[in-house]
């Protein structure tokens, strides 16, 4: 796709959307792209190669892309160095090479900063008067000047006349002459009449830089160039029936202009809170088009010449990319929850830097439409700098000048080959198969997408949320949308090639952590749940930004901890207090109310609370009948849900280590297999075996178990056709394994060919094969039942040489392993101090009193 393409196959391609075959919309699906634009491009390029286009294309992930989306974004491919195509420039905070002293702050907020390149300085003013002067090269103070009845509202550098102009709100523009080497002031223009209050500034150098024009916006709207002289009078009136004083470029705005930029292979272009945006020829005094691309007011702006296209922001929020010649909207940049008060760019990287009211800082890409940072208030390194007033550029050393009291700055640095990962504890991890990435979330919102064919990745999002912690995530239907839950009970859509929100989703609950999310892709629903103990779903509604509109259900008595779904319409939630409810979600109804057992049958435990959940439909059992719920106490029950909710069977997963819960569950394309993570980095492949008629059955059989991980597992997938799977853990990593327990590598540590087992990473895994058979809660004997779960304990902590040993009905057999079993358990739990059962008619017994007294350790 990196090729070049000629007018014929243009024109070809135009065609494609437009021709037969489609449905005259000239629109085309993920599948009719494919169809029709793989002819056209030869057969270098791959169905994942054009299925990643279609999805950077398809912006708002709504399934489609016509004519317009597809040049748009070819359009914004095209940049002017492409060695820096594999490279992420970041903004880096600096500290000062000498501190500074207090009282060379501003008293109130800087309202203005502004570079001076000829003196190579700052300049900050403030409402109170105050300029001061900063030494751009190590931000150290020079000097402060104070001119009462100054409050700037912008400046501007005149390099002919070597002044400094400055826009108030006192209806003045003031003149301040800088060249010996002093601040006085020269002179000043008060606004008469009912002229508005100057707002912002522009100058225009003309003959090649021997003469230069100056450019007023004012309050009512209007734009003007400022011809009076300073040699009159220090103190001068504007009258704007006098030529000699001024001369209106034009009147055409509403509201506010907010801010003015000559470009002279455009024009002037200004921006005002009416929404517009206009090109003027000045020469002409005739507006040459205005943009209509925003809904509300426009605060900034910059434009890009490698580009040809302008970016544009202010109280809706997103950055509008368009482009000047034909007034065309190109692109957008989504992402700030708070009206956009700056804008910069680096026009050598192709990034431009944005600041909102909340004093968030983001950094995007105009290459490829993505966030490459964004800077919240845990990101500064001091505190009080960490509410930014006002932001510039500076170009000459590419930083990125903030200020609050005082000047702050962050060096915009290249960062080749980035591949950092988490540093919190990971959420969850999520495969796409379409396109072969693993999609990873941690606590502080941090999200990573991952090659799995590679181990590197792909694209890097940062706090989603803003200072909430992330909390829970999932895919659409289509796996193109992510969705992301915070401990706010804000939940949110996202495009995650570019890290651009889609849509928001809001309630009228509790605003308390949400703890699991679920796709409806055939009801084209959302649900999210938590700890105000009730399902919230949302309709997603593509035309709405927030949706505000959602249902309940009520049921729950404790926190819910998990959710799970089964087309077309049913859904289980699992709670902390053991209970899980299957819903009919259509019909907004209870279907079946499942409690785990009692821990132990004692009356001071209550039910293990139910951490995973996950429908399976394996061979020989009806669709939708087989649940499978993980609970703390490491065990993992079946339901059939088709009859009351019968319990079918309980494995105890976690048997080599009594303290492990079940934190992670997942099943095969398959459904024949399914993975458990457990609470100490431990994860196991079980073999399912399963029938509804004539007499429900399910048995479960421990295929492999190894360790995966230092802390507990979160969340883990397996991968479409392969036998491998990704794991996620509170260690912070994000594994490839096989299924036989093999270590492919370790995402942003390791990197490999997935085709090449030479680059597998073997030697970190630890596996035991199981030889154990799980137990059947059929059987009427609870012995029974012990035996076969002290067979799989005794077994899998023998050494590998004795571990042939297959299970076997003759009970003296297994008897004989117990002590080395025991001796095991006071190795791992010194408090667990038991003796072996002295007959097999005590063995019952003796099971019940070590469940009794691993419950006293866990507490």
């Amino acid at each position: 796709m990196d090729r070049g393409v000629n007018l014929d196959q243009l024109l070809l391609m135009k065609a494609a959307f437009e021709g037969e075959g489609g449905d005259g919309s000239g629109e085309l699906t993920q599948e009719e792209f494919f169809e029709k634009l793989s002819p056209l491009l030869g057969t270098t390029t791959s169905r994942k190669d054009l299925a990643e286009t279609f999805m950077k294309i398809d912006a708002d992930c709504g399934g489609t892309v016509d004519w317009e989306e597809f040049t748009n974004y070819f359009f914004l491919q095209r940049t002017a160095s492409k060695p820096d195509d594999k490279t992420d420039w970041k903004l880096f905070a600096q500290a000062l090479s000498k501190p500074r002293p207090a009282a060379c702050a501003h008293r109130d907020p800087i309202q203005k900063i502004f570079y001076c390149e000829p003196l190579d300085r700052f300049i900050t003013c403030c409402q109170d008067g105050s300029f001061s002067f900063w030494n751009a090269q190590d931000m150290s103070h020079y000097r402060t000047y104070h001119h009462k009845g100054v409050w700037a509202n912008d400046c501007s550098y005149l390099p002919v006349k070597r002044l400094l102009a400055c826009a108030s709100f006192n209806d003045t523009v003031t003149f301040f002459d800088m060249s010996r080497g002093a601040f006085k002031m020269a002179g000043r223009f008060i606004c008469a009449g009912d002229m508005g209050t100057p707002t912002c500034l522009a100058v225009a150098l003309e003959k090649g830089g021997m003469s230069e024009r100056l450019y007023y916006g004012d309050s009512n709207g209007s734009v003007a160039w400022l011809k009076a002289s300073l040699a009159d009078s220090p103190d001068r009136l504007l009258h704007e029936d006098n030529a000699q004083d001024m001369e209106w470029v034009h009147q055409e705005h509403t509201d506010w202009v907010t801010q003015l930029c000559w470009q002279p292979d455009l024009g002037l272009i200004s921006s005002s809170l009416d929404a517009a945006i206009k090109i003027t020829d000045v020469t002409r005094g005739h507006v040459l088009g205005t943009a209509t691309v925003h809904r509300q007011g426009v605060a900034a702006f910059v434009y890009s010449h490698a580009f040809s296209v302008v970016a544009s922001g202010g109280l809706d929020r997103d950055i509008v990319l368009w482009e000047p010649s034909n007034l065309r909207r190109v692109g957008e940049l989504a992402g700030h929850t708070a009206p956009i008060t700056h804008l910069s760019l680096d026009s050598s990287a192709s990034q431009v830097v944005s600041m909102s009211a909340d004093h968030v800082i983001k950094l995007w890409d105009l290459r490829n439409n993505r966030c490459m940072q964004t800077i919240v208030e845990k990101s500064w390194p001091q505190q009080s700098e960490a509410h930014p007033s006002v932001m510039a550029y500076e170009p000459r050393r590419r930083r990125v000048v903030t200020a609050t009291h005082q000047p702050f700055f962050w060096k915009h640095m290249c960062c080749a080959d980035d591949q950092q990962g988490h540093s919190q504890p990971l959420v969850a991890v999520l495969y796409s198969p379409e396109f072969h990435l693993a999609v990873s979330g941690d606590d502080s919102g941090t999200i990573c997408v991952w090659d799995t064919n590679t181990g590197l990745r792909d694209g890097h999002f940062t706090n989603l949320h803003g200072g909430a912690k992330l909390t829970a995530m999932t895919f659409d239907a289509s796996g193109r949308r992510l969705l992301t839950a915070s401990d706010t009970g804000d939940v949110s859509m996202w495009n995650f090639t570019n890290g651009s929100r889609l849509r928001r989703f809001a309630h009228d609950g509790p605003k308390l952590e949400l703890t699991c999310l679920l796709y409806l892709g055939q009801l084209h629903q959302v649900i999210g749940a938590g700890w105000d103990r009730q399902l919230h779903i949302w309709e997603d509604t593509q035309d709405e930004e927030i949706i505000k509109k959602s249902r309940t259900l009520k049921g729950h008595k404790q926190d819910i901890s998990c959710l799970a779904f089964h087309g077309p319409a049913m859904v289980a939630s699992g709670d902390c207090g053991g209970v899980t409810i299957v819903w009919d979600i259509q019909n907004r109804e209870q279907r079946f109310r499942l409690a785990n057992p009692r821990v132990c049958g004692e009356a001071t435990e209550g039910p293990a609370p139910v951490s995973q959940l996950q429908f399976i439909d394996p061979p020989g059992c009806a669709p939708g009948t087989l649940l499978l719920s993980a609970s703390g106490d490491g065990c993992v029950r079946a339901w059939q849900t088709c009859s009351g909710g019968q319990l079918l069977e309980t494995v105890e997963v976690g048997c080599l280590d009594q303290m492990a819960s079940c934190t992670a569950l997942a099943k095969d394309e398959t459904e024949q297999h399914i993975a458990v993570g457990l609470s100490n980095g431990t994860l196991s492949i079980w073999k399912l075996s399963a029938q509804s008629q004539p007499a429900p059955f399910c048995q479960l059989d421990l295929e492999v178990t190894w360790t995966a991980a230092t802390a507990a597992v979160t969340s883990l997938q397996f991968m479409k056709d392969c036998h491998m799977l990704v794991v996620a853990s509170q260690d912070t990593s994000v594994g490839l394994w096989s299924t036989s327990g093999q270590l492919i590598g370790k995402c942003g540590q390791h990197a490999w060919t997935l085709s090449n087992q030479l680059t597998w990473q073997h030697s970190d895994v630890s596996v035991s094969t199981g030889l154990a058979t799980g137990s059947s809660i059929g059987a009427q004997s609870t012995q029974s039942s012990d035996l076969r779960r002290l067979s799989a304990t005794s077994q899998s902590s023998l050494p590998r040489k004795q571990s042939v040993m297959r299970t076997s009905s003759n009970a003296e057999q297994l008897y004989r392993w117990l002590p080395i079993m025991t001796d095991v358990k006071k190795v791992a739990y010194p408090e667990l101090r038991l003796s072996p059962p002295a007959s097999l008619a005590e063995l019952s017994k003796w099971q019940k009193k070590r469940s009794a007294s691993t419950l006293k350790i866990r507490r």
